[in-house]
């Protein structure tokens, strides 16, 4: 009953336009009363400058770029003695992510301490013969040959120390152990960067080899998108160019809604050479630096590219364009009421039109109660239309 109380009172104002306002009928101006404004429900906005076009939406899958993955190895074939990351913790670079229990590593060990005593030795060794040497006690051969020797022990140590070194320990555990000379069979794995742990390949307890990986980890500050666009949608793009992430964007087919508002951006980084001879479309990579958090490497989800508009556009809503035929137009605010204004439309998305036409930029146009204008405008109950 409401319903029919509302349709009669719509046509009923309408009747009143298109009867008591035939000048309007003549100058294309349709005429209101404030009365008639608020029982239909008209508001008018102004025109909104639109800086960017989007484009339409295409499928993207998330990818983690490879200059920022990390597989993290054991450094010396051994016995996993503890786990202390998970998968999907954050870990900082120099955290310690595992231990190992390792015989190789003693041994290794052993061997640079030995290395360092005959180093030291033969550095004696050397300062007293060069020492005879100047003052001509010994023959300038001998002082060669301990030079030598000298200089054969002192590469032999420093590949025994970066041997360490790539086994996990840092310069002040190789001072502890020179000042010490306590062996030790435990080796700590710790993390060569900052970030996220993907993937987890070994189990406490478990036997590895030296270079097994253990833990896939990666930065996840930047990430790719990679999409597949038709080969005829390619041109006219350029490298530079924003991309943005649509929020809570799905592929077609899902029940979900996509939402207003954008999640994620970024900008295009390649174009493809070639084009898939499956389905006829070219790969973009673009690279997406704000809004990471919400994307998943291995995620499948739709994003738009953007480019600056050319020209005059402006933003409404889309309940802001009417149609008529094949004509879309607007309805701008006039001093005797409102006119109808052709447009083009540019793009639509998030719920609005990207629009173009003769317009300066600050009109107010209607954005609420658009079929009600138009009815008015199509002369609705009597004198002519404009269909």
């Amino acid at each position: 009953m409401k319903k029919i109380i509302a349709c009669y009172l719509l046509m009923t104002c309408l009747l009143a336009i298109t009867v008591t306002s035939p000048a309007a009928q003549a100058t294309d101006d349709i005429h209101f009363t404030p009365a008639q404004l608020k029982t239909l429900g008209i508001m008018v906005a102004p025109l909104e400058p639109a800086s960017v076009v989007l484009s339409s939406r295409f499928p993207a899958r998330v990818v983690i770029p490879p200059a920022q993955e990390r597989v993290v190895s054991a450094s010396q074939s051994g016995l996993v003695e503890a786990l202390l990351v998970a998968v999907g913790d954050k870990v900082n670079k120099g955290q310690a992510l595992a231990t190992l229990r390792s015989t190789e590593l003693v041994t290794e060990q052993g061997s640079y301490l030995q290395a360092l005593t005959q180093v030291r030795l033969a550095q004696s060794e050397l300062a007293r013969d060069e020492q005879l040497f100047k003052d001509g006690i010994i023959a300038e051969r001998r002082y060669l040959t301990t030079k030598s020797r000298h200089e054969e022990l002192a590469s032999a140590l420093n590949e025994h120390r970066q041997t360490l070194r790539l086994a996990g320990m840092d310069e002040a555990a190789l001072r502890r152990l020179e000042q010490t000379r306590a062996l030790s069979g435990t080796l700590t794995i710790t993390a060569p960067i900052t970030g996220i742990v993907l993937e987890q390949k070994v189990v406490a307890g478990q036997r590895v080899d030296r270079l097994e990986p253990l833990y896939r980890m990666a930065r996840l500050d930047t990430l790719w998108l990679e999409l597949r666009v038709p080969q005829e949608r390619v041109n006219g793009l350029s490298v530079g160019q924003g991309v943005e992430v649509p929020a809570a964007s799905t592929l077609k087919g899902s029940a979900q809604p996509p939402l207003r508002g954008t999640s994620a951006s970024g900008r295009l980084i390649m174009i493809g050479r070639d084009v898939d001879p499956e389905n006829q479309t070219v790969l973009l990579r673009t690279e997406i630096t704000r809004g990471t958090d919400s994307l998943r490497p291995g995620q499948f989800i739709e994003a738009q590219l953007t480019a600056p508009t050319a020209g005059q556009r402006y933003s409404v809503p889309v309940t802001a364009v009417a149609r008529s035929a094949k004509q879309s137009m607007i309805f701008v605010q006039t001093a005797q009421g409102f006119r109808a204004q052709p447009v083009q439309i540019v793009s639509e998305q998030h719920g609005r039109s990207v629009i173009a036409g003769a317009l300066r930029g600050d009109e107010r146009v209607v954005v609420r109660g658009v079929a009600a204008v138009k009815g008015a405008w199509m002369g609705l109950g009597g004198s002519g239309g404009h269909e």
